[in-house]
């Protein structure tokens, strides 16, 4: 602290927030006020990490008819927020050898259409959006995938993992659930493929574990 102000790591998100919750609730019992509820004050972590502290809190029974979130947002009250949806989404491949990358799956190329799926159901949630509080913003409900990873060795067909994306809306979960819907098709077809695939693998297997079949000494020789 110095003259009256606090610096450093975290000062004003939040432990700036958390002081003016605790002595906003000081003054509402020190003012006599008579209240129709209860007040919580919740110090929760994990708010950059997906909400783990507000989820556990939650999980342990604590309800609330509404919020006051003391984010330190430009020190504006914001009557309204999006809210926020995180998921994860994968996509197999069949790896395979690149000078043969025909008989692999790029789940890359695979991966392509989803997104495209994605951004026209962004496009979807947002053409209603009416609310006067959002229309500063031309995506309110904005969906941000955050990060593509693929794996795979060198000189072969990959496999991509979609790791994670945030859907900023409450209604991000109708819409994942719609996508996931349309999809699911695809998926089934998908999942026949890949056991076709692997009954024909094990069918070479055994094949190649009976053993060669008749010697052909036109294709032979030896060597002296």
């Amino acid at each position: 602290m110095h003259e009256g102000r606090v610096y450093g790591r975290g000062s004003v998100d939040m432990k700036g927030g958390l002081a003016c919750a605790l002595f906003a609730v000081k003054a509402i019992r020190d003012a006599g006020i008579a209240l129709r509820g209860s007040v919580l004050v919740e110090s929760v972590i994990g708010e950059e990490d997906g909400g783990i502290g507000t989820l556990a809190a939650c999980l342990r029974g604590y309800r609330a008819d509404g919020a006051v979130v003391v984010e330190p947002t430009e020190l504006k009250v914001a009557p309204a927020q999006a809210g926020a949806l995180t998921f994860r989404i994968t996509v197999p491949g069949l790896s395979a050898h690149a000078c043969v990358r025909e008989e692999g799956v790029s789940a890359v190329e695979k991966f392509l259409p989803v997104h495209a799926a994605l951004l026209a159901l962004e496009r979807e949630r947002n053409h209603a959006v009416r609310d006067p509080l959002f229309r500063r913003y031309r995506l309110p409900f904005a969906l941000s995938l955050g990060r593509l990873e693929a794996r795979a060795q060198r000189g072969a067909v990959e496999r991509t993992d979609v790791d994670t994306g945030d859907g900023e809306t409450r209604h991000g979960t109708i819409g994942v659930e719609r996508l996931r819907r349309k999809a699911e098709p695809e998926r089934e077809a998908q999942r026949r493929e890949r056991r076709d695939e692997d009954a024909r693998g094990e069918g070479a297997q055994e094949r190649q574990t009976a053993g060669p079949g008749p010697r052909d000494d036109r294709h032979s020789f030896s060597l002296p």
